[in-house]
């Protein structure tokens, strides 16, 4: 998304005004955003017979992220009372699960092509550290 700077020198905040090119891509892309999780999120429950593994948590972890991400856009987007914590919140923890989330998404089916437990259990400690140092540190200084 373009960040105009105003006239202050600071960066444009919400609420965007509603007759724009931006918004209108923006309200569509969020829309089909939460659509597309919801219909994951429908298809997983309807489709997994055992509910008790990582690639069913994670791919639940992954598409509630998306909601929470746009819900935390459309808060900071499109409602103007909203405090600043509670949107940065919705965005940050849905950001967590989208990244995590698709992480673990790959790592529960990396086993169908790697056998070296080694390598697995490496690349989930990737995974974990790349959560501690990247993720956590990254949403503070949001």
């Amino acid at each position: 998304m373009d960040l105009n700077p105003r006239s202050d020198g600071g960066i444009e905040r919400g609420p965007l005004s509603p007759n724009t090119t931006r918004t209108s891509l923006l309200v569509a892309m969020l829309t089909l955003a939460i659509y597309m999780s919801l219909l994951v999120d429908l298809k997983v429950f309807t489709t997994f017979k055992r509910r008790n593994t990582i690639y069913f948590y994670s791919l639940l972890i992954t598409s509630t992220g998306i909601i929470s991400h746009s819900f935390g856009i459309i808060l900071k987007w499109f409602v103007g009372a909203c405090p600043w914590y509670i949107n940065t919140a919705f965005a940050s923890f849905g950001w967590w699960g989208m990244v995590t989330g698709q992480s673990l998404v790959l790592y529960s089916r990396l086993h169908l092509v790697i056998r070296s437990p080694r390598l697995l259990r490496s690349v989930l400690g990737m995974i974990i550290i790349n959560f501690c140092l990247f993720q956590v540190p990254t949403t503070v200084l949001t």
